[in-house]
């Protein structure tokens, strides 16, 4: 049985869901997702209606950017949030 958002989304929502539970870092995931269908969606349809160079867009787009990205953004999120921690946990000290 497939998610009807994708196993992608699933994944990364559920990893920055465990790990941050207050923080909306799953929605942000999501509304990216959405953004780059959408771009994906573009290019498959000028590529049906006008240029055939975008179906090498769509398949950049799908193959390349989307499956590296929906897998990589969790772990930046990730790692910006436990950089906030470790900067607001630092004492600062003045001259």
């Amino acid at each position: 049985m497939a998610a009807p958002t994708g196993i992608l989304f699933v994944i990364g929502s559920i990893f920055l869901l465990a790990l941050y539970p207050t923080r909306l870092y799953w929605v942000y995931l999501g509304l990216y997702q959405w953004l780059l269908g959408g771009l994906m969606l573009g290019a498959l349809d000028i590529g049906v209606g006008w240029a055939d160079w975008r179906f090498t867009l769509l398949d950049l787009l799908e193959t390349d950017i989307y499956r590296g990205t929906s897998l990589g953004l969790p772990l930046l999120f990730a790692w910006l949030e436990s950089r906030s921690e470790n900067t607001e946990s630092e004492p600062t000290t003045s001259f």
